[in-house]
């Protein structure tokens, strides 16, 4: 098949508990609590350009605080 399409969602378990230095319950600084992701590719089955093709791909990733105490927060965004 020519098209393959990928995609994931994450939502790890990024809090403070008893066994690190951030307050329990409080998201761990820089990192998102959530992170998407969706790829395409299409290659050429077949004529002169057999097997060459392209992919596009689109990356999220959600809000993220800065600081251990969770007062200051990074908005999400679309790396390009």
């Amino acid at each position: 098949m020519p098209l393959i399409l990928f995609s994931n969602k994450l939502r790890p378990n990024i809090y403070g508990d008893s066994y690190n230095s951030i307050p329990v319950g409080k998201q761990l600084p820089g990192a998102a609590q959530n992170i998407a992701s969706f790829w395409t590719t299409y290659i050429i089955p077949k004529g002169n350009l057999k097997g060459f093709g392209g992919g596009l791909g689109l990356y999220y990733v959600g809000d993220r605080f800065v600081d251990s105490a969770n007062t200051l927060k990074l908005p999400s965004y679309l790396p390009h």
